[in-house]
This record gives structure tokens, sequence and C-alpha cells, in this order.
């Protein structure tokens, strides 16, 4: 008797014990906005729409020439790849890929900016 209460108050204990912890994924298409674009392939983003893991894009930067703050960004690690009809302020959507690292030969003076959060990625069309 004491055995057929005790094993459901157990199992009941234990259940409520057992919450389920929300998870936000990443998501698998996200949507960008190019936020500057260099002399030399320097491509820098920031993500507008979609859930990308902690730590794969800076929270914050600020573009040094202009002054303005921008979130989620991110330097696009395969410029090459990089569609030429996407100009500055254009929103695209993309996917992120293990595609290597490009980079183009580069003597121009103006800065370059070499972010430690790139990003290899696949233009949507």
């Amino acid at each position: 008797m004491k055995r057929s209460v005790l094993l459901p108050l157990l199992f009941g204990i234990w259940a409520a014990g057992c919450q389920k912890h929300h998870v936000e994924q990443e998501s698998t298409v996200f949507k960008a906005r190019l936020i500057f674009q260099g002399a030399c392939g320097d491509y820098i983003c920031a993500i507008t729409n979609g859930t990308i893991s902690k730590g794969r894009t800076l929270e914050q930067w600020q573009q040094p020439v202009t002054k303005a703050y921008y979130k989620n960004v991110f330097e696009v690690k395969n410029p090459i790849s990089f569609p030429a009809d996407i100009k500055t302020g254009d929103e695209f959507s993309f996917k992120i890929t293990e595609a290597p690292e490009e980079a183009y030969p580069c003597l121009a003076i103006y800065p370059v900016y070499n972010l430690d959060k790139k990003l290899s990625i696949e233009v949507l069309k």
C-alpha cells in the first residue's frame, strides 16, 4: 500500500523538477544591412532579422568616421564572393557557410576595418 502511494509521489516530484529550459535556436536564414563598404573589400554588416548565437557578432560597433553606432555587427569573411550589386544601406538575406577566408590585395590609404567577428556568408537572391 505504501509503495502504491510513494512511487507516484516520487515520480510527481521528479517530473516537477524537470522543467524545460527554453534555448533559442539560431536562425538558418538572416537579414542584414550593409553598413560599410571599404576600398579593399571590407564589407561590414549589421543583422536586422534572425537569431544568431551570442558571440558570433559584435554587440555594438561605432563606425569611426561617421560616429554612427550599430548592433549585431560582423565583417564578411569571404568578400570576393559578396555580390557587387549590394551597396551601403541595402538589406539582403543570407545564410552562414563554412567558406574559407578571402582577401583582396590592397594598397589603399583609407582605413581598413579588421573586425574580430567575421562570418562566411552566402547571399540569397
